[in-house]
């Protein structure tokens, strides 16, 4: 058994503190204020050698040194977190890896995203099939796969993001089209329904978010020449976004109350030579993380607590040369174990 060490965020929730003469044992009422403990699981090479890390409070203990995380949730005093190892999907709770069952005619097989209620826990993913490299959307719940279908006119699917609502369970993805083209799936219980699909544009990078009763969905839509855009769904309702001039990307998705955050980057400069910088927007209103003039930053991860905005991602000077690096009100804060890296990333981040 891997044991893990977590170290708590600094920080602390100022107060005003109040006693009755006429009861002079009132301290023993009082509570200690509740820290915040951010998570951030990714990655980063040190020496040439890539480790696998989860950061609390900004220090990191590595976990794995063959694996990808791709999503991480927070149940109580259990963290999970799901990802790649050696090409197949796994799933690590508190720190103890399972790998992931499968038919063993897949090969390849991705764990993209993890949602846990109660005692269950979901996984969405791919699963790719050894001889015909066919991609196959996969949702497993409690480690049992269950194959979703996507329809007759389905080439390739893919799960990339999962979410439960009382007694139901959601997964988003997408799938290519016999004959050509791409379609926004979204699945309720194993029922399939493509939010938007076309024989010519190109989609991906599916998120999902549910909100009390609201499932939200967000990806990218790209119709070349055209620039890549940001599209938006609830309840399966398309939701205007503002366009980028130039391009835009979402990588992740988050709803607080009426407020809906998308993390990604934007493209910048000219038409004939862009560089991805990191943003999110709120309810569509892009706020900057900083300038990327080489094109290197991207925002994986965002998480929201009351007023306070989480994102995690990379930052640097080029493309092989980043730092892993989470914001906090679009301020950067310090990795340990980062510190001139030649490369990294945080994949997820979550506030407990």
């Amino acid at each position: 058994m891997k044991k893990w060490i977590f170290f708590c965020l600094s920080g602390l929730v100022g107060g005003t503190m109040f006693t009755a003469c006429s009861r002079p044992d009132d301290s023993a009422d009082i509570q200690p204020p509740h820290v915040k403990a951010v998570y951030a699981a990714g990655y980063y090479s040190l020496a040439g050698k890539t480790y696998t890390a989860l950061w609390k409070g900004g220090r990191a203990t590595v976990f794995d040194s063959s694996a990808v995380p791709m999503d991480m949730f927070v149940n109580g005093n259990d963290l999970y977190i799901s990802g790649i190892k050696n090409s197949k999907g796994y799933f690590w709770k508190n720190g103890m890896a399972t790998q992931l069952s499968t038919d063993p005619v897949y090969g390849y097989v991705i764990a993209n995203s993890v949602s846990v209620s109660g005692t269950d826990v979901h996984i969405a993913g791919m699963a790719e099939e050894s001889v015909t490299y066919r991609k196959q959307a996969i949702y497993w719940k409690n480690n049992v796969p269950v194959m979703l279908n996507a329809g007759s006119n389905t080439e390739n699917s893919y799960a990339q993001s999962v979410g439960v609502s009382g007694s139901d369970v959601y997964v988003a993805g997408y799938k290519t089209i016999i004959g050509g083209g791409t379609a926004v799936v979204l699945w309720k219980n194993g029922t399939a329904t493509d939010l938007i699909s076309s024989p010519s544009v190109d989609y991906g990078n599916i998120n999902l978010y549910i909100s009390g009763s609201d499932v939200y969905v967000t990806c990218y839509e790209y119709n070349f020449p055209a620039t890549e855009q940001i599209r938006l769904w609830k309840n399966g309702t398309p939701v205007s976004f503002p366009a980028s001039p130039l391009g835009a990307v979402p990588s992740c998705l988050f709803v607080n109350g009426t407020d809906v955050y998308i993390g990604g980057f934007e493209r910048e400069g000219t038409p004939s030579n862009t560089n991805a910088v990191p943003r999110y927007w709120k309810n569509g209103v892009a706020v900057s993380l900083g300038d990327s003039p080489n094109g290197a930053d991207i925002v994986r991860s965002i998480y929201v607590d009351g007023t306070d905005v989480y994102a995690g991602g990379t930052i640097g000077s080029t493309m092989s040369a980043s730092n892993p690096v989470v914001w906090k009100n679009a301020v950067p804060y310090t990795l340990t174990g980062t510190i001139n890296n030649p490369y990294g990333e945080i994949m997820t981040v979550f506030v407990k």
